[in-house]
């Protein structure tokens, strides 16, 4: 059961700026980085709301 239904979740790119450890991700040459990281997310999302019955 999930106990936070969260209809529009928000980019990872929000959650990784504002930490300065993140900031080479940030390069032009590291944006497919950020993609994966997004596509991760989403699809470990999907499998999770999935798993829990909330699709």
């Amino acid at each position: 059961k999930l106990n936070i239904k969260v209809p529009k979740p928000k980019p990872v790119e929000e959650f990784l700026k504002p930490q300065g450890r993140f900031r080479h991700l940030f390069k032009p040459e590291n944006r497919q980085v950020i993609d994966d990281i997004q596509r991760w997310v989403d699809e470990n999302w999907k499998r999770i709301t999935k798993l829990c019955g909330e699709e």
